[in-house]
């Protein structure tokens, strides 16, 4: 037979074993809630800073042209690279930008309509 004192005993003490087992789960789950906080925020925190200095001041404008030229069709750039293949270099340096700009303008006017140019 057991005794009130023993089984009291014995209460007390499953009583402490699952009160530790419930702390020890607390405790491992507050230790998992600030981890995923930490990788979370971390993760967030991350970012790409490019810069890109080009030696260049600018893009040339035979290269923007012939990429438009490119986005309408492909004949359209091929033609535009087999005039400039033909075309004198010394004629492409021209005294100003405006002049340059009213060159590429004639070497593309072939392909493009006269609202395009």
């Amino acid at each position: 037979e057991i005794s009130a004192s023993k089984m009291a005993a014995s209460c007390v003490r499953y009583r402490r074993s699952v009160t530790r087992l419930g702390y020890h789960n607390m405790l491992f789950l507050l230790l998992l809630v600030l981890l995923e906080v930490i990788v979370v925020t971390e993760a967030k925190s991350k970012s790409v800073v490019a810069t890109l200095d080009a030696k260049w001041r600018d893009t040339p404008l035979l290269l923007e042209a012939s990429e438009f030229l490119a986005q309408e069709s492909n004949d359209a750039f091929w033609g535009l690279a087999n005039k400039v293949a033909d075309v004198d270099p010394v004629k492409m340096t021209a005294e100003s930008d405006h002049s340059y700009h009213h060159y590429i303008q004639k070497l593309t006017r072939d392909f493009l309509s006269e609202a395009q140019i």
